[in-house]
């Protein structure tokens, strides 16, 4: 084994952490031996806060249950410890010097308040489990609130008394595919596989609303004139979800295989949905948004279908499917057109398929089909934003008709970018990425 390995490993054994304290760097180091002793040989500890002559430590042993361990200042032997404070491990510890309280957070959602004796007080309250459990929580004396970060990407606003908790921000926490962004209001949508839906306010940063279904979701879409998401899920079913009265409407079973794309015409008149057996379903928008009616099933394409684009009068549509097929649909009557040059000079509402004339220079030399995931032209149709399996965001002018067309490029995702959107007034281009379980939102500049 390398050396500087084991060095490094036996470091760690013993050096335990550093922190920033009132204007003072503590470097901590604690006797392994006392933990190993207390816990068995399994135990592992980092150091978790500091206060004045106090560390607290984070430990786990081999049966997952959490413990907290108390020193002294100025030794590294255990002085006291309370075994089995939270179900699955102690994950945070903060100091409320108001109250003169510890309060720990735990794998079980729990927050429980210790006097300065390591004496157990109470227990304040608990999170909910669809946030996941607090990775670490600070307190405001001004508001008198917590704030907690969780597992699942979360931030959430707690009162002292732990009777309001309020989402600030709602992360996803598994893979994300599902972006959309409304014609003409700063809202978006994000979707993930861990069955979340949040609506956001692209202006102000913030969420509007939240909401888990039951299934995985692959995609969404938002009415233009109607408070409705459009979620479509990996087992193939169709959710209408209201943001403004915050209710789910309908449930509509549309496929037995994944719906990758939705979209609503811009004259409401349609909802197409393109999904992974190789067919789009086109339903005519009820009047009631409950009762869907059975779709015209659009065959044509020999791989799953990917991508959609409605025109701006809402009578003709586009789609590409996997093995990087173009084929434009008449809405009426549900047939393909078979003569395609008939809708060169067709006005798209949305362009958001890879494939086709008008952005053919976004594809770098030597590329395949799968390298470049997602495409949306801006709404003033000057710009068209990429997104690639490499984690960068790539802006083109519009139409990219020419070859090895020249790009701006934007790196910020450590996963593959999955769905690009441009907010309704272009200044801003949101992206997600996929394994990163990222939203970002970029600046348009003017350069």
């Amino acid at each position: 084994m390398d050396q500087n390995i084991v060095g490094y490993v036996r470091l760690m054994l013993v050096f335990t952490g550093c922190l920033f304290f009132n204007n003072t760097v503590f470097i901590t180091f604690v006797s392994l031996s006392a933990i190993l002793d207390m816990f068995g040989k399994s135990a592992s500890c980092t150091v978790w806060f500091a206060c004045s002559s106090t560390l607290w430590i984070r430990s786990y042993i081999s049966e997952s249950n959490g413990n907290i361990v108390w020193f002294n200042e100025g030794t590294s032997k255990v002085s006291k410890a309370e075994q089995n404070v939270h179900k699955g491990g102690v994950f945070s510890v903060t100091y409320v010097e108001s109250k003169d309280e510890y309060i720990s957070g735990g794998k079980d959602n729990i927050f429980i308040a210790w006097n300065n004796q390591l004496e157990r007080v109470r227990e304040i309250g608990s999170l909910s489990d669809q946030y996941g459990p607090p990775r670490c929580c600070v307190y405001d004396v001004t508001s008198e609130q917590f704030l907690i970060g969780t597992s699942k990407n979360c931030i959430i606003q707690v009162k002292a008394d732990w009777s309001e908790e309020k989402a600030l921000v709602q992360g996803h926490s598994d893979e994300m595919w599902g972006l959309a962004a409304h014609a003409s209001k700063p809202i978006f949508v994000t979707c993930s596989h861990e069955n979340l839906v949040c609506v956001w306010n692209g202006e102000k940063q913030e969420l509007i609303w939240s909401y888990f279904i039951e299934d995985g979701a692959q995609c969404a879409e938002l009415h233009p004139s109607e408070p409705f998401v459009l979620v479509g899920t990996k087992n193939g079913t169709l959710y209408v979800l209201n943001y403004e009265t915050k209710e789910e409407l309908v449930t509509v079973p549309v496929s037995r295989d994944c719906i990758d794309d939705v979209k609503v015409s811009p004259n409401s008149k349609y909802l197409a949905a393109a999904c992974r057996d190789s067919n789009i379903y086109l339903y005519n928008w009820p009047k009631e948004v409950t009762s869907f009616k059975k779709p015209k099933v659009l065959q044509g394409h020999s791989s799953r279908v990917l991508h959609l684009d409605w025109c701006t009068d809402g009578e003709f549509m586009q789609s590409n499917s996997g093995d990087y097929e173009v084929l434009f649909w008449h809405a009426e009557s549900g047939c393909q057109v078979l003569t395609p040059a008939a809708l060169r000079d067709t006005e798209w509402s949305t362009y958001t398929c890879p494939f086709g004339f008008p952005v053919m220079g976004i594809w770098p030399e030597g590329a395949d089909g799968t390298d470049i995931n997602t495409c949306c032209r801006s709404n003033n149709k000057k710009l068209v934003a990429t997104g690639d399996d490499f984690g960068a965001v790539n802006l083109f002018k519009y139409p990219s008709v020419k070859l090895k067309s020249e790009a701006s490029i934007g790196v910020g995702h450590s996963s593959h970018v999955t769905c690009v959107r441009f907010l309704h007034d272009d200044s801003s281009l949101i992206t997600v990425g996929g394994l990163d379980s990222s939203i970002m939102q970029w600046k348009m500049v003017k350069s």
